[in-house]
Formats: C-alpha cells, sequence, structure tokens
C-alpha cells in the first residue's frame, strides 16, 4: 500500500473545493461502498482498474490517498517514471451514480503522462521497489546496513531523474547514478 498527495483544496484550480469540503469527502469515503479506482488518464467510465483507492486522508488542504491492489503492470510504469503526474475526480453531490447525495464522493484517481495536472504543486509521487527482508541474517553487520541504505538513495535519485524526465528508462537513469557516485569517490 502507497500513499500519495492527490489533491489540494483552495488552489484557482480546485473547481471551489475547500478543506471543509475534504473533511466530508474524507469522513464519507466507503470503499465496501463503492472503491475509487485507480485509472489512466480520466476515462468515462473509470475503466479498465488498475488498483484502488483504499483509504483518504486529509491534512489541511491537501488530501491523500491510500492506493492497493496496484496491478504489476501499472506499478513497472510508474517506477520508469511514465506516469509522472495524477488528477482526482469527484462524484458530484446530485450526480445520480453518486453513493452519498449531498456531498462530494471519489469517483477515480487517474494517472497523467506528461499531461500536466490541474492543480499543480503537489508532492512528487515515488514507486521505487520496495525490498522484502523477512530477518536479517547473523552475520548482518553496520556496513551491509550501510550498503542497503546507499543502494536506496541511487534507485531513488534514479527514479527523480525519470520522473523529471531526463531519462526514459530506469536502468540507464541507475547506470548514470553509479558512474556519478563512482567519479565521486
Amino acid at each position: 500500500m502507497r500513499e500519495i498527495e492527490v489533491f489540494r483544496a483552495g488552489t484557482s484550480a480546485s473547481k471551489g473545493i475547500t478543506a471543509a469540503d475534504l473533511q466530508k469527502i474524507v469522513g464519507s469515503y466507503n470503499p465496501a461502498l463503492r472503491s475509487a479506482p485507480v485509472v489512466k488518464g480520466h476515462p468515462q467510465n473509470d475503466m479498465p482498474a488498475y488498483g484502488i483507492i483504499q483509504s483518504l486522508r486529509q491534512d489541511g488542504n491537501r488530501l491523500f490517498a491510500t492506493l492497493g491492489d496496484l496491478a504489476g503492470s501499472i506499478l513497472d510504469e510508474l517506477r520508469l517514471g511514465r506516469w509522472i503526474n495524477r488528477s482526482m475526480a469527484f462524484w458530484a453531490e446530485d450526480h445520480p451514480s453518486n453513493p452519498t447525495p449531498g456531498a462530494l464522493y471519489a469517483k477515480h484517481l487517474g494517472f497523467l503522462g506528461a499531461a500536466q495536472p490541474a492543480i499543480p504543486g503537489m508532492d512528487p509521487m515515488t514507486f521505487a521497489a520496495e525490498p522484502v527482508i523477512t530477518s536479517a541474517p547473523d552475520n548482518w553487520t553496520a556496513r551491509n546496513t550501510e550498503v542497503y541504505s546507499q543502494a536506496d538513495r541511487f534507485c531513488e535519485q534514479a527514479d527523480a531523474l525519470v520522473a523529471r524526465g531526463l531519462f526514459r528508462d530506469g536502468g540507464a537513469a541507475l547506470d548514470y547514478v553509479l558512474r556519478k557516485a563512482a567519479q565521486a569517490a
């Protein structure tokens, strides 16, 4: 599960949605009632779904979504930086498909390629591969932890280069970061 910022209230592009509205959206969101899918772009029929919004959280004028059940294909594309922006869609208060009439409701989260989101300045998305360690081996040392942390930083730097459009491929970006680190050493 990953949490990302998906919306900011009170901007010129937020269509009049306020922090108070976000509080209502968070309070009424119930994926058991109607889950909001993760999609590419803003398809009219919200299909195909590449995951779901499991929960929403508000922090002031910012809305965050915890994503779950993300398809491997979309995760790979996110890690490669093919989807660098996102845009949240809401059901209007009076829309017949809105499960909570009278209040806005999360409709879908659309990942955008090079298209700019209507709301600028949101936190960057990071979808670096997460290593899985169930337990450290008996011979694990502080040096192993340091090397592991350094490798993780290199991967994050490579992901950032891809997200900024400087590389199309995560592998090439990582090669570049590693070459630069070797030159600096």
